[in-house]
């Protein structure tokens, strides 16, 4: 008897670590991929919702919701079709209305072109946030009248954020709120956006960003109306921000929406102005969000840079436009004493690879080149082995890699139907600078 029962309490405490472990676990979102409800499998429903899937797609990968006022997007969404490469219908348990009837949808799920999509961006001159984007925790807390302030758990206001945030593409989590969550921080603390009990509470989840949103319903002149305030912590500096609707998944679908445009406004990559007076530099090394903040991070920090700004990503390569303070030979000192950008043996002031040897080192043509080892263990050879193989594996895996999960999902869901894209060509990334 007392061996079944320690079998059964072992069995429950697994069950109870793998349903922690689920809700820990970070959403993947393909940035290209879009799933939409329709009424029905006709070529009308279909082009309509292809349509707005793009537009959605335009705002997800440029950060940017005014990126649908601008003119070839415009004319972009009444042609969309080109921009698909393959469509799948699935069955779904969503009601949708049709007139005065009620029918079953249908899930229609797109999978666009990431070459033509790229291209279109890089026509419009729009910026672009690239798939390795920081994963969000989200605290949420709400001044209820009856119950006062509590942590919120309510599943429908939950639903409205999760499809908010794939919309947007951001990576969302969530706490756990068990023991050791309430025992760290309280819902006084998330309300009063007490940063330091935020900050210890959120370690075990491994975020790069934290939010914290606390939501209440006040009433004014006989009217309702929900206000939300949101705290955004990172590791370069805190924003906050304010949305108001009149029901509470109004004022929390702008508050993710407002979030999402905050990041964007900080990581994605912006094709700069002018690069005749900078120095381009080329990153290596760069394979998450981490690395790419951090590289950032630093080199803005350096006393005679000022400004970095990312202008191009392909596979784990980063190119930066850097305005720098003093010559080129003290920045290249400066970056030997930090010993966090480690250069290939190969590098010099007047390096004649790739014929470069009268092209101005630190140029578009001729950037200065670094493997960013912030993380790094080893020697010097072993860094060049793995710049070396990032420069020969690195886009073709990643490529590979997401056109075949994506398909792969897709064929999960049903029949594929594949179109023929704008552009064979398959650039993961816009090319904004080298080449251009």
């Amino acid at each position: 008897m007392l061996t079944h029962t320690r079998s059964l309490a072992l069995l429950t405490f697994l069950l109870l670590t793998v349903t922690a472990l689920s809700a820990m676990a970070e959403e993947t979102i393909d940035l290209y991929r879009t799933q939409i409800l329709v009424k029905s499998q006709n070529e009308e429903d279909r082009n309509a919702a292809i349509s707005n899937s793009l537009a959605n797609i335009v705002v997800r990968i440029s950060g940017r919701r005014d990126s649908l006022k601008q003119p070839l997007i415009k004319r972009a969404l009444q042609r969309s079709g080109p921009y698909l490469s393959s469509f799948s219908y699935g069955k779904s348990d969503q009601i949708l209305a049709q007139g005065e009837v009620e029918i079953v949808a249908t899930e229609l799920t797109l999978k666009f072109s990431v070459s033509a999509v790229d291209a279109l961006l890089r026509r419009a001159e729009l910026p672009f946030w690239p798939a390795s984007r920081p994963s969000v925790l989200l605290w949420l807390v709400q001044d209820d009248r009856i119950d006062g302030r509590l942590y919120s758990t309510d599943g429908d206001y939950l639903q409205v954020i999760k499809r908010a945030a794939a919309g947007r593409g951001l990576p969302l989590k969530q706490p756990l709120l068990d023991l050791e969550d309430q025992m760290r921080v309280s819902v006084d603390d998330l309300w009063n956006f007490n940063s330091d009990s935020i900050q210890a509470a959120s370690k075990r989840y491994g975020a790069d960003i934290v939010v914290v949103g606390r939501f209440s319903e006040i009433s004014r002149g006989g009217q309702s109306r929900w206000f939300a305030n949101w705290q955004i912590l990172r590791a370069d500096g805190d924003s906050l921000l304010e949305t108001e609707g009149k029901t509470a998944a109004a004022a929390l679908l702008e508050g993710v929406e407002r979030v999402a445009d905050d990041l964007a406004a900080r990581y994605a990559i912006v094709m700069a102005d002018s690069l005749d007076s900078a120095l381009t530099l080329q990153l290596s090394g760069v394979g998450d969000f981490a690395a790419y903040a951090e590289a950032i991070d630093y080199l803005e920090a350096l006393p005679m840079v000022t400004s970095a700004r990312p202008t191009y990503v392909s596979g784990q390569q980063l190119w930066l436009s850097l305005t720098t303070e003093g010559d080129l030979e003290l920045f290249l000192n400066t970056l030997q004493q930090g010993q966090k950008l480690l250069p290939p043996a190969t590098t010099s002031l007047n390096s004649d690879l790739n014929n470069t040897r009268y092209t101005p080192a630190g140029s578009v043509d001729n950037p200065l080149q670094y493997f960013w080892q912030a993380r790094l263990k080893g020697s010097i050879n072993a860094a060049d082995s793995v710049v070396d193989g990032i420069e020969k594996n690195a886009e073709e895996s990643v490529v590979d890699g997401a056109e075949k999960n994506a398909e792969a999902s897709a064929v999960d869901r049903g029949a594929v139907t594949t179109l023929q894209s704008l552009d064979a060509e398959q650039d993961l990334l816009p090319a904004l600078v080298p080449n251009d």
